[in-house]
Order: structure tokens, then C-alpha cells, then sequence
């Protein structure tokens, strides 16, 4: 069959096929190995960056962080605090040491902020402790110490490699020590109670933290702390900031000192831990405490002022605000009076829907 071809007619039938293996298999290298960065779902990302206006150094950390553990959906990384999560676990665990560790998480920390991924929604359920928040409370305890009561700690700081525990009381940091494990509870605001075990990572002195690795995996101990019901009635609130160095005890400082501001709100919902209320002007400063008036309508229990720290607040229209806040400073009686209160509503609602 061949015989009857021309050397040059032999040479386009064996060269031919060569070549175009040649091309396909160089369309395939440029394929597979082409900069990450030029892909659809990279450039989409850089620009996500670029809009939430990160440096050009936290760039550079980001993407080599989703080179590495996201390369396939970047995009959807940065929009989503459930897969940011998981790569920033996966990096921290990369690294060794405490000092880098905790250099990266600063580092990371603050790309978080600059992603608007620091918090989830009240309602959403807490996924790690890289949801916890400065000044937020956390009970703990030795893990082996069955019969030993919580103590209580506050968050003096968070990044995405460690907490920072302080504890209320300074005499309990002497009997703590590294890689020795707490059982912890802490309470997501609108959503439960957690609980959870954590280990010392460092402890630190001038002042005393206890540095904890995350911790991603816990127990959903209680949807509520108290039941709560309607309340549709005005209050004054008076807005107060606590100084950082009051925070650890802002009671006694909250009732010597004069409000930032002062407004009025409409409470929208009771419970013995807090309430929500329509404040009827802009959303108050971070770290705020606000005081108000419960007023129960009975004869036997006259309106009380109560103070109470807010947990959250949510911008509406014409200036108002709605906030979300938790009692600091409740009586034993007065949260008997809100539960008794919450209690007949909740009991004349459930006969009014069976009637």
C-alpha cells in the first residue's frame, strides 16, 4: 500500500499525527500548569480582595493560603466563614511553634476583619471558637476535676491561631499549666450554650493570659437559657461605654458614672437573661451597656432599672436600631418576677390558639 507513495506523501502521514499529539499534549501542560491566578475563579477572588480593600502583604498570605487548601473555589472561601475556617485550620497546622503560630493567626485574624468574616449571625450556630469575642464570658475548669466548680474567665483577645483567656480571679492562673485541658462552656448570643475542651497552649504573665488552641468541635448544651415572650412596652434607655480596663467588672463603674447618651426604645421581647428592643436612634458604640426599665404590671412588683450589656445590634430605617442585649446586674427576685411574667404570656398565647 505504501509503496506506490512519495517519500514526501510518507513523511505528511507520519509526521502529521506526531504533530498534532504534540500540540494537544502542549495545550495540555499549558492546561495543567498555567499560573493559578489567571483562572476564572482566581481573578474573581483577587478582585473580592481588591474590593475589600486588603494589602497588597495580606494578599500575598491569602493566596498562598488558598493555593495550598483551596485552589479549586478561592471565591467561595472569602465569602463564606465556614470555608475560611477550615483552610485557616489547616494552615495553623502547618506551622510549629507557638511565636509563629501566633503570628500567623494575628496575621489571618485580620484578613478575617478585612473579609467581614469575624462574626456569624446570632442566629446561626457557633461552629468553632474562632467565633468567640473580645470581653465575652467563658466558664471553665480543669477537665480531670469532675466535682470542681466553672470559674470564670473573659476573652481578652482572639486570632486565628489562639484564644486569650484571662481569669476573673488572678490567684487560679498559679495552679494552670501548659497542655493541661479545660472543659468549657460559653454562650453563643440567640443561639445555645456550648461546651467544649481546650488545652494551654502558653500562659503569659503582666497581665495573665492563657493562650488555647481553637477548638472545632463541641457540645450544644441548650438552645436558651430562659423562655422568652412578647413585650411591647417603652423604656428610656441610657447608652453607657465601659472603659477597656473596667471591663472585667463593669458593674460597680456602670453605677458611678453618668450615660454616654440617653434615648428611648421599645422593647420588642423579654426574657430573665435580656431582651430586644427598638432603640429610636443610631446603633450605640461598640462594647456598650445599656440601662432600662422593666415594668411587669403587677401591684406586688414595681418597675425596676436593670443594666444590661448589648450583644447585638441590627441597622434599620429612619434611625433606629434594633438591639439585642443580656442583664448584668438581675436579682434573684427580679429574674423570678421576668420568669413568672414570661410564663402567663406564653400560657395566655397557648389558650388563645386553642380556643
Amino acid at each position: 500500500m505504501f509503496e506506490s507513495l512519495s517519500l514526501v506523501q510518507l513523511s505528511v502521514i507520519i509526521l502529521v499525527p506526531i504533530a498534532c499529539l504534540s500540540i494537544l499534549s502542549l495545550i495540555y501542560i499549558l492546561i495543567r500548569y498555567r499560573p493559578v491566578d489567571t483562572m476564572p475563579g482566581w481573578l474573581e477572588a483577587q478582585q473580592y480582595a481588591n474590593m475589600k480593600e486588603l494589602s497588597q502583604e495580606q494578599w500575598l498570605v491569602l493566596r498562598s493560603m488558598l493555593k495550598h487548601y483551596a485552589a479549586g473555589d478561592p471565591f467561595d472561601t472569602l465569602t463564606d466563614h465556614r470555608e475560611f475556617d477550615s483552610c485557616v485550620r489547616k494552615q495553623i497546622d502547618a506551622i510549629s511553634g507557638v511565636a509563629q503560630r501566633d503570628t500567623m493567626g494575628e496575621t489571618l485574624r485580620e484578613i478575617r476583619t478585612a473579609l467581614s468574616l469575624e462574626k456569624i449571625p446570632e442566629e446561626e450556630r457557633w461552629s468553632s471558637t474562632l467565633n468567640l469575642t473580645e470581653k465575652q464570658i467563658v466558664k471553665a475548669r480543669p477537665l480531670e476535676q469532675n466535682s470542681s466548680p466553672l470559674s470564670e474567665f473573659y476573652v481578652a483577645h482572639v486570632n486565628d491561631a489562639y484564644f486569650f483567656l484571662t481569669p476573673r480571679n488572678p490567684e487560679l492562673a498559679a495552679d494552670i499549666a501548659e497542655d493541661s485541658q479545660y472543659l468549657m462552656q460559653v454562650c453563643h448570643p440567640g443561639d445555645a450554650r456550648y461546651e467544649f475542651v481546650a488545652s494551654v497552649a502558653a500562659i503569659r504573665s503582666d497581665p495573665v493570659r492563657l493562650l488555647f488552641g481553637h477548638v472545632f468541635e463541641s457540645k450544644r448544651m441548650q438552645a436558651r437559657a430562659h423562655e422568652r415572650s412578647a413585650y411591647t412596652i417603652p423604656t428610656p434607655m441610657d447608652i453607657f461605654v465601659v472603659p477597656e480596663e473596667n471591663e472585667p467588672n463593669p458593674t460597680d463603674w456602670l453605677y458611678e458614672n453618668d450615660p454616654q447618651t440617653r434615648a428611648t426604645a421599645t422593647f420588642m421581647n423579654l426574657s430573665a437573661g435580656g431582651y430586644a428592643a427598638m432603640l429610636h436612634t443610631a446603633a450605640p458604640p461598640n462594647h456598650s451597656y445599656a440601662r432600662v426599665t422593666v415594668t411587669l404590671g403587677r401591684d406586688d412588683f414595681p418597675p425596676f432599672t436593670v443594666f444590661s450589656q448589648v450583644i447585638g445590634t441590627v441597622t434599620l430605617a429612619e434611625d433606629r436600631t434594633l438591639v439585642r442585649a443580656s442583664f448584668v446586674d438581675m436579682t434573684p427576685k427580679q429574674e423570678e418576677a421576668i420568669e413568672i411574667y414570661v410564663a402567663e404570656v406564653l400560657q395566655r398565647e397557648q389558650e388563645m390558639e386553642e380556643a
